[in-house]
């Protein structure tokens, strides 16, 4: 079981997981970040899409959803639900994917056996994407989920960067590590205080921040992340309050079903949608976001028989209150001792 559903387990009130097999752990992590020592770091500059509109230092992603249309060749892109257009850009967000991967298996391999050679290629990876300037990052997201033809980028788009929530916690954990030097602290670190700074007042973010789904759940975990790691305590409070009042009892009902719309318009996406929310509101990475909520998880709750555990617990499924009859999905996620991942069916943020 991950972390996420032993959060998830606690909140809700059900039994223990069974502890971490620490051995067996510190033998997987330290042989990923002996692949990883091979690796030379790739950073948005290595791939440019020439439907982008932005630089060589700008994150560029496509709608996953939206084709060329026969009718119109070369014309705006047409949407087809549920279908995605294996021909779009993926290059920037697959870098960042892998960054968020190696970066945290360099680090904790170093904290685990002290060799300095985790730390600095770890510290390599962060100077290319974050402060080099031939291959450094642009603070921003203005040209992330574009559609040719119709949008240069969206705030949707925002939800690419959820990677960069594991690069943040992973960064807390490198101070003082052989090959990262007080400049590089500083550096990096004033990276993340630019974009949390263009997250938190760029239109597009503010658009992203309002979402009453997934996509405000993961803005507020990137915010709380990335507050946490340049000390800025006023956003980090921000954001542990907007969780615990407004994200956490919009999104979720009594039987631990979503009680808000995903952006997504299938079946299939409501699925995957639910799962991404929940993931986003209960994982570990924004620190002591979801333990903030704990002790009132569910305000307002007029029937103790109704809490998600009761009903799961003390109450033959026939004899529940309707409203404590938990939905397919819920039943998925809290009464399955599965990780949240394999539960929600995606790991995927595009969903």
């Amino acid at each position: 079981m991950t972390t996420a559903a032993r959060l998830v387990v606690s909140l809700l009130g059900a039994a223990p997981a069974p502890p971490i097999d620490v051995a067996a752990e510190r033998t997987r992590v330290v042989a990923a970040a002996d692949r990883f020592l091979g690796e030379a770091p790739v950073t948005v500059t290595a791939t440019r899409s020439p439907r982008s509109a932005g630089g060589a230092h700008d994150f560029f992603s496509e709608g996953d959803y939206w084709w060329p249309d026969p009718a119109t060749p070369g014309g705006p892109y047409v949407q087809r639900d549920g279908m995605t257009n294996p021909d779009n850009f993926t290059a920037h967000r697959q870098a960042m994917m892998r960054l968020s991967v190696q970066v945290p298996a360099l680090v904790q391999a170093w904290r685990l056996t002290r060799d300095r050679r985790y730390a600095a290629h770890a510290a390599r990876h962060l100077r290319a994407w974050f402060v080099e300037t031939s291959t450094r990052m642009n603070p921003s997201l203005l040209y992330a989920q574009a559609i040719h033809g119709r949008a240069t980028g969206r705030g949707i788009g925002i939800i690419d960067t959820i990677h960069l929530v594991e690069v943040a916690r992973a960064i807390e954990m490198l101070d003082g590590a052989p090959g990262w030097s007080g400049d590089d602290q500083r550096h990096v670190r004033g990276w993340f205080r630019d974009y949390l700074a263009w997250l938190t007042s760029h239109p597009h973010g503010l658009a992203e921040r309002d979402a009453r789904n997934n996509h405000g759940t993961c803005w507020v975990m990137q915010v709380a992340a990335f507050a946490r790691l340049t000390d800025q305590q006023t956003l980090l409070a921000e954001a542990r309050e907007r969780f615990r009042t407004i994200l956490l009892p919009g999104q979720m009902a009594v039987d631990g079903s979503r009680t808000k719309p995903v952006d997504l318009l299938t079946a299939r996406w409501t699925r995957h949608g639910q799962g991404h929310g929940l993931h986003g509101a209960v994982h570990p990475r924004p620190p002591r976001l979801a333990q903030a909520a704990r002790r009132d998880v569910r305000p307002g709750l007029a029937d103790a028989s109704c809490q998600p555990a009761v009903c799961r617990r003390r109450l033959a499924p026939a004899d529940r209150p309707r409203a404590c009859r938990p939905t397919r999905t819920s039943r998925r996620w809290c009464a399955t001792s599965s990780s949240v991942n394999r539960c929600s069916g995606s790991t995927d943020p595009r969903e």
